[in-house]
């Protein structure tokens, strides 16, 4: 048997498509063949946040999958679209790396130390809206584009550093740079960072073998950050940060929304079985 995985061409999609292959490889005597798809956010890295539209970075990898062109998708959580087609499900989550942002530097310092004035590179308003509030005089620059590129925008464009997630920094092995991590709780990560994802037609064939290499607490975590994205009106132009641990039958989740420049934080801790009623008190 073989599988056909659609994903993105960049480093980073490739180490996590990667992952995914070693999966079903320990647990079944299966091969797998990588598709490589271009995404509307890759050809317009420039454009793409300028026009109301979703899934920039895996519409086309669904559309491998209508046209039979690949059996599933990998992706990274966070890219999807808060309303996925009913088409489609999310049927396996096995991984979730370190969920925090994190600050890159050539240079000899951390973020806490920078002087006012400092240049940093991010195009994420939920960052910038948290650093700020962390930390005044910071002059935010918009960059784009795959890992590496952004790293090198550094230089190019003389900058103190970038804001990326923990989790690249590890897929990648980014360890020679100088590095300050944000807490969790300090600046609320992207709902679903960290996690890589599986997505498959409803009725794909493929679903029992994928399904057997999906993690439950990482699926609930994904599902309740996603469901509190929604709620609190994600996909609209307000920066929203959730973040949820489980921990055994411990629940924790906290969140922020900044609407009129008011940043609105949220936490909540309780058992997995008050599951709902937590989300409630968020929203």
């Amino acid at each position: 048997m073989k599988i056909r995985l659609a994903t993105r061409k960049s480093a980073l999609a490739q180490i996590q498509t990667n992952l995914i292959i070693n999966k079903l490889r320990q647990r079944f005597d299966i091969s797998c063949e990588k598709i490589f798809v271009q995404s509307y956010g890759d050809r317009n890295l420039d454009t793409f946040d300028k026009i109301n539209m979703t899934g920039v970075f895996t519409k086309e990898l669904e559309n491998a999958l209508l046209s039979s062109n690949a059996d599933a998708a990998v992706h990274s959580f966070k890219d999807l679209p808060v309303n996925i087609d009913n088409r489609f499900d999310i049927v396996a989550t096995p991984i979730r790396d370190d969920p925090r942002d994190v600050f890159l530097t050539y240079k000899d310092v951390n973020f806490y130390d920078l002087k006012e004035g400092s240049r940093i590179g991010t195009s994420s308003r939920r960052r910038i809206i948290q650093l700020n509030n962390i930390k005044k005089g910071i002059e935010f620059i918009p960059i784009r584009g795959n890992i590496h590129t952004r790293i090198n925008k550094i230089k190019e464009l003389n900058l103190d550093g970038i804001i990326i997630s923990a989790a690249a920094i590890k897929r990648l092995d980014l360890w020679e740079y100088n590095l300050t991590y944000f807490d969790c709780e300090e600046v609320i990560p992207a709902a679903g960072q960290g996690i890589i994802c599986v997505e498959i037609l409803k009725y794909s064939e493929y679903r029992q073998i994928l399904t057997e290499i999906d993690d439950n607490i990482v699926h609930q975590e994904a599902d309740i950050e996603k469901d509190i994205l929604k709620r609190l009106g994600g996909g609209c132009s307000s920066p929203i940060g959730v973040y949820c641990k489980i921990n055994h039958n411990n629940i924790k989740i906290i969140a922020m929304i900044e609407k009129d420049g008011v940043i609105r934080k949220y936490s909540v801790n309780g058992q997995i079985t008050d599951r709902d009623l937590l989300i409630d008190e968020i929203i």
